[in-house]
């Protein structure tokens, strides 16, 4: 995968990166990482549903540097269960434009 053409107004920087699922598949991301932190949100999605905790409590609770450094990206870094995670959120103004363009080429495996 090669990114082409970005937009991030200075809030965000490109990653990319691949990461493992128990199931044995492999995802690839690209993504656009906050360079500040405005906001703060941890999420929780299980099979009772999609739980989350937004700004000041999200903030209050990730000062607690063990509770932060345990939830930091935990579902990235970890996948499968529990699928819970903490990370930060840029603020941008109305009418900012973000973009990404992207190639990807697959190959065939080897010996195939």
């Amino acid at each position: 995968m090669q990114a082409t053409e970005w937009e991030t107004a200075g809030l965000f920087e490109l990653q990319c990166y691949l990461r493992d699922e128990p199931t044995g598949l492999w995802i690839l991301h690209l993504r656009m990482m906050p360079v500040r932190e405005d906001l703060f949100w941890i999420r929780w999605q299980n099979r009772f549903g999609n739980f989350k905790v937004t700004d000041r409590p999200a903030d209050w609770l990730l000062r607690n540097r063990r509770l932060r450094k345990a939830l930091w990206y935990y579902a990235e870094r970890h996948g499968g269960s529990p699928n819970i995670q903490a990370q930060p959120l840029a603020v941008a103004d109305a009418g900012v434009r973000l973009a990404i363009r992207s190639i990807t080429t697959f190959v065939p495996e080897r010996g195939s």
